[in-house]
């Protein structure tokens, strides 16, 4: 909190966090009171004999916890950090989807994909289940509307596949259909089957590097402050390379070392302001995850019809070996901010495998 130089007239410097001043001090109760500000009972307050009050309240709280902070907060006799909202009732979670799938189920060919276009929004939604007050949750207890935001499990574009497709070669197929029992047990009875996955990255919560609010109001969080500036860079998925230092996946102000922040669109709040960037931004994500894996199957009759079958497998992870990048660095004060630090998906990774059925 920054108190107006009027208000001061000399006796306290312009940019004093009264917030942490004490009511017990006997320097800094009577500035407060001199301010306007006064304890709820006892020293420095305006009931001093602590009328309706078991104990009083500056002589019930330590010298470092009869502050200003503590004596603003609703219920300003509990010890700090010890009222939690969880389970209020308040909280709210609202999805909507459009939903695509197409599918083939018959023949050689099955096939199975859909396209999902959504979006989460959540307003204090974790408080209401386990007693959970962290990820989404109020920078301002007082203003339940500003804890408006999206999910942390939105996810606005997301595609996933899964096929198999038994390949026309061998007895009774298109091709080769009266091969001799060598060949055709070589080239007949192959499968393919696959499954993927394609989807907008996950969102990353943007917060302010010191929770001003936590330490002085017992707020759970300070919100980080927008600028306005561009939050993306623009670079293509494909390209962003984690060696390249000069590569941003988030804009980079350029700032060199001691920076409050290092994001051109996010600045750091300070002290006694609340920041007004939501938690998530549709814009402040992990770049688009992709995963393929593939296997190919041979069914190899042993004995009888069907008696006795051995299977072939041979499985592929990431057979195309992307190496999409993310986990980006999304500290404020990181002067990393902005680049990828990890892979999102494995190496390319082979096994095979045979298992007799009888």
């Amino acid at each position: 909190m920054s108190t107006p130089t009027a208000l001061l007239n000399g006796a306290i410097p312009a940019g004093t966090n009264l917030l942490a001043y004490s009511f017990n001090d006997p320097v800094q109760g009577p500035e407060l009171n001199a301010l306007g500000y006064y304890a709820p009972s006892g020293a420095n307050s305006r009931n001093p004999t602590c009328a309706g009050w078991s104990t009083c309240w500056t002589s019930g709280f330590a010298k470092s916890a009869a502050s200003l902070s503590q004596a603003l907060r609703p219920f300003p006799q509990m010890t700090p950090n010890n009222l939690w909202n969880a389970g209020d009732g308040n909280g709210w979670l609202a999805y909507d989807s459009l939903q695509i799938i197409v599918e083939h189920r018959f023949g050689d060919l099955n096939f199975e994909s859909s396209y999902v276009r959504s979006k989460n929004m959540t307003d204090n939604a974790y408080i209401q289940i386990f007693g959970q007050y962290s990820q989404v949750t109020l920078q301002d207890p007082n203003n339940f509307a500003d804890g408006k935001t999206l999910a942390n499990s939105d996810y606005p574009n997301y595609v996933n596949f899964t096929m198999s497709y038994r390949l026309p070669f061998g007895k009774g197929k298109k091709f080769l259909g009266s091969a001799n029992p060598i060949v055709n047990g070589f080239l007949g009875g192959w499968t393919i089957a696959g499954v993927g996955q394609y989807r907008s990255g996950n969102l990353i919560e943007i917060s302010n590097p010191t929770n001003y609010l936590n330490t002085y109001m017992g707020w759970e969080i300070t919100k980080a402050t927008y600028t306005g500036a561009p939050i993306k860079t623009g670079i293509a998925t494909n390209t962003l390379d984690p060696n390249n230092a000069s590569q941003h996946w988030f804009t980079n102000n350029g700032c060199t070392t001691g920076c409050s922040s290092y994001s051109s669109a996010f600045a750091a709040t300070p002290l006694g302001v609340e920041g007004n960037q939501s938690l998530y931004n549709t814009q402040f994500r992990n770049p688009w995850f992709r995963n393929e894996n593939i296997s190919l199957n041979k069914l190899i009759g042993i004995y009888g019809e069907g008696k006795v079958t051995l299977r072939y497998t041979l499985y592929v992870a990431n057979p195309f070996q992307r190496t999409d990048v993310g986990s980006i660095t999304t500290s404020l004060v990181s002067a990393n901010f902005g680049r990828p630090s990890a892979v999102m998906d494995g190496a390319r990774q082979m096994s095979m495998g045979l298992r007799l059925y009888f």
